[in-house]
């Protein structure tokens, strides 16, 4: 019973993966990755949408007790970070690694927060500055 749990929540991990980095290819067509990517993840719907939203965001406390899924939890991390290092070294930004890792950190933090106050009028704050911080 907990390795078909393991498998079901390391191949959910897979597909919601698959989909992201999908999605950071096509925005890192369009000249603006990083911005799009950001814009799109910090917003009232995606705070909204917990059942669709990050993975990342939603999992990430309850991973570290399920370390049959960490692999592949771990690949997605790898992965986000490479969507968003890639276009930053192709810009020559120096720290392009350092920045895509404190970008990832704060819009999952910022969502996070967002979804855990019960005052709108500041998670909304969270969502705005920090978009404004990365834009």
């Amino acid at each position: 019973m907990i390795a078909l749990k393991c498998n079901l929540i390391s191949e959910s991990i897979e597909d919601a993966s698959a989909r992201l980095l999908d999605f950071m290819k096509e925005s890192a067509a369009s000249g603006k990755p990083t911005t799009q990517y950001v814009d799109r993840y910090l917003t009232e719907q995606h705070r909204e949408e917990r059942g669709d939203g990050c993975l990342i965001a939603a999992l990430g406390s309850e991973i570290a007790r399920e370390p049959a899924a960490q692999a592949a939890f771990t690949r997605h991390v790898e992965g986000t970070l490479k969507g968003l290092t890639e276009p930053l070294a192709k810009a020559k930004k120096k720290n392009a690694r350092r920045d895509a890792i404190h970008t990832l950190s704060s819009i999952v933090g910022a969502i996070i927060l967002a979804r855990a106050v019960d005052d709108p009028e500041l998670s909304e704050e969270i969502l705005r500055e920090v978009r404004a911080v990365l834009d």
